[in-house]
């Protein structure tokens, strides 16, 4: 019969590219546990399957994760709780990329208001001209920072 062979947590480290503290933490959370500790030095070793769910965890971390997120992911449920857990997953993440994209719409505009500032201080321009631009929607202001702010309803 083949033994298994089992990683100290310091190969574990090596061959993954991750602390030891982050596997204690990991083993502490229950995320990753050792396959056996040694009674006498309480040393931790892993088998080679575990040791496989190490990048698989990391991969989940890149992707945006939370640790209490992996927990379930990790200990192989069902197809149908990962798909949910990736379609949340999904869905947070797009959420995420709306807000990140509707702030740099809000500093890229404001950036811009200063760069025309600054032209207009260093030409000392005195004159200001408007245009009128006829069933041309130019603002949507946000409704209910305005009702907060001022008490102003549309």
């Amino acid at each position: 019969m083949e033994e298994k062979k089992l990683y100290s947590i310091g190969e574990v480290s090596k061959i993954c590219n991750i602390s030891t503290k982050a596997l204690r933490f990991y083993d502490k959370i229950g995320i990753i546990s050792p396959d056996m500790i040694c009674k006498e030095n309480s040393y931790r070793y892993y088998n080679k399957e575990t040791l496989m769910t190490v990048p698989v965890v990391k991969y989940y971390k890149q992707m945006g994760f939370k640790l209490e997120e992996m927990q379930g992911l990790v200990e192989g449920n069902t197809y149908y709780y990962l798909e949910q857990n990736f379609r949340n997953k999904i869905d947070q993440l797009c959420l995420q990329e709306q807000q990140i994209h509707n702030s740099y719409v809000a500093v890229k505009d404001w950036y811009e208001l200063i760069q025309e500032a600054k032209m207009v201080l260093q030409n000392n321009v005195h004159e200001v001209s408007v245009r009128f631009l006829p069933g041309v929607h130019v603002l949507q202001p946000d409704t209910e920072f305005w009702i907060q702010l001022y008490g102003i309803h549309y």
